[in-house]
C-alpha cells in the first residue's frame, strides 16, 4: 500500500511553482505578469486567454536572441513607443514588463516576417525553441517541444474528461418569520 505521504510527495515533484506561470531558459514569467499583460491590453483588445499571451511571452526571448544576431531585434524603447502609438487616446500607455516584452515580440516577428532571410531565420528560432529549457504551469497549458511551431508553443489547458460543469448555484430561500 502506497503511504499518503508518498503520493503527496510524488504530485508536489510534478506541479508548478507557485507563483510561476511559465520558465524559460531558467527566467521566470511569472502569474502577475501574465494578469497585469491581460489587464493592460483589455483597453484594445477585450479579453485574451491566458495562455495566448504566456506564448508570446514564452516567444518573446527566443526570437529576440536569434532576431539580434541578425540585426533585426527590436529595443524595448522602439516597443515602448508602439504602445504609446496604440494606445494614444484610449487610455494611459501600460509599461508593465509583460507588454512591453509582448509588443517588443511582435514588432520583431513582423520585421523577422518581412526580411528576405525569413525562412532561414525560422529554422534558426525552431532549433532554439527545440534546444530551450521551457516548462509551463499546467494551469496555463503546455508546453511539448515536439509538436511546437514558431509562433505556437503554449497549447491552451483543456478540460479533463472527469470534470463536468455543473450548474451556478443558487441563494437558498431563508425561512419566513
Amino acid at each position: 500500500m502506497v503511504s499518503t505521504a508518498a503520493v503527496v510527495g510524488a504530485l508536489a515533484g510534478c506541479s508548478a511553482k507557485p507563483g510561476v506561470a511559465a520558465t524559460v531558459n531558467g527566467q521566470q514569467i511569472t502569474t502577475q505578469e501574465v494578469a497585469t499583460t491581460i489587464s493592460d491590453f483589455k483597453p484594445l483588445s477585450g479579453e485574451i486567454a491566458a495562455s495566448a499571451v504566456l506564448n508570446e511571452l514564452v516567444l518573446e526571448p527566443i526570437y529576440v536572441k536569434v532576431a539580434e544576431k541578425h540585426d533585426l531585434a527590436v529595443s524595448a524603447d522602439d516597443a515602448k513607443t508602439a504602445i504609446a502609438a496604440a494606445f494614444q487616446g484610449k487610455s494611459a500607455a501600460p509599461d508593465s514588463t509583460g507588454t512591453i516584452a509582448i509588443a517588443r515580440f511582435e514588432l520583431t516577428a513582423n520585421k523577422i516576417s518581412q526580411s528576405t532571410d525569413a525562412p532561414a531565420i525560422a529554422k534558426e528560432i525552431a532549433a532554439e525553441l527545440k534546444a530551450a529549457s521551457i516548462s509551463v504551469n499546467p494551469r496555463f497549458g503546455t508546453f511539448d517541444p515536439q509538436v511546437t511551431s514558431v509562433t505556437s508553443v503554449v497549447t491552451a489547458p483543456t478540460t479533463p474528461a472527469w470534470q463536468v460543469a455543473t450548474a451556478a448555484p443558487t441563494a437558498a430561500p431563508t425561512p419566513s418569520q
